[in-house]
């Protein structure tokens, strides 16, 4: 199940192998993070998914990347959903990083809009901490995956 805050293309399978590849049982990386063991035995059974600043934490707690916990990680041009996700931040908290409202952050995200400011491509690239070519680089990814999807 995936909540609206909920990173959605998040792969249990692949947090069950980088648990056990940290050595670590789901009591143990539970209280590594900072949440309840059950959290994590619902993320890895995929009956939920974590919000992307759970996904941070666990990333960091394992030692990886959080798209590394994604089905989408890997080689490839990301998009922003990537980006922020790897940032470890909802896209409420992006968007008040970049200065811009939640929904036109969101419809930057989901490659609604063709064209962005280049001013608005520095403050989500200064939000995510990536360079503005890595910005554009992904919102033309967003894009792309924006006009498959019509």
């Amino acid at each position: 199940m995936v909540g609206q805050n909920a990173v959605a293309d998040f792969d249990p399978q692949r947090l069950r192998a980088a648990r056990e590849a940290a050595g670590l049982n789901q009591r143990e990386l539970a209280e590594r993070i900072g949440v309840p063991a059950s959290a994590v035995t619902k993320w890895e059974g995929g009956f939920r998914s974590p919000y992307a600043s759970n996904l941070g934490a666990l990333a960091a707690g394992l030692g990886i990347a959080p798209t590394d916990l994604t089905s989408v990680s890997g080689g490839g041009t990301r998009t922003l959903s990537q980006l922020r996700i790897d940032a470890g931040l909802t896209q409420r908290a992006a968007a008040t990083r970049a200065g811009l409202v939640r929904s036109r952050y969101s419809a930057i995200e989901r490659g609604e809009i063709a064209t962005i400011a280049e001013e608005v491509v520095e403050a989500i690239a200064s939000a995510l901490d990536v360079s503005p070519a890595e910005v554009r680089t992904a919102h033309s990814a967003s894009r792309s995956l924006h006009l498959e999807r019509r």
